[in-house]
């Protein structure tokens, strides 16, 4: 990136979008994540990464079991609702840094924080009698989680 070569950078794109074979069934996905790389020092190099993903699914249909086995029903049938869905958004920002003092010294130190949400609005079909052939259905949804860690390491051989 510079005339040194002391500042490197990678840049990481992914799209994914598809239908399924299931009624009302498909997903997409996205995910960004660049890396920004500093040599401070022939001893020192330091890393700032990011990391975006989001993942949303539609319609995500469930074959119930019947005893204990899946129930006779069509591959493409959907026991859910047009409008269920899970959605998954991830976020990484991780900043590491290391130090050799000597040949026989080193110092590392790795700061993350994750951001993680889940978000579901589902509604699938769980079991089934083998009785009466009633299919039991359920609802889902779900909280997010959030995480800081730091972590220092000094090894010496």
């Amino acid at each position: 990136m510079n005339d040194d070569k002391s500042l490197a950078y990678r840049f990481n794109l992914g799209y994914q979008s598809n239908h399924s074979f299931q009624e009302f069934g498909g997903n997409e996905r996205l995910l960004v994540a660049p890396t920004l790389r500093w040599n401070i020092s022939e001893r020192t190099v330091s890393t700032v990464k990011l990391e975006y993903s989001k993942i949303k699914e539609l319609g995500n249909g469930r074959v119930p079991l019947l005893g204990n086995g899946p129930a006779p029903i069509a591959r493409e049938r959907n026991l859910g609702e047009p409008w269920s869905f899970t959605e998954d958004e991830y976020v990484m920002l991780a900043l590491n840094t290391e130090h050799d003092f000597n040949d026989r010294w080193k110092l590392r130190h790795r700061f993350n924080f994750k951001n993680y949400k889940q978000t579901i609005s589902a509604i699938h079909g769980s079991s089934a009698d083998p009785a009466t052939g009633n299919v039991g259905r359920a609802f889902c949804a779900t909280p997010m989680a959030t995480t800081f860690s730091t972590i220092f390491i000094m090894r010496w051989n």
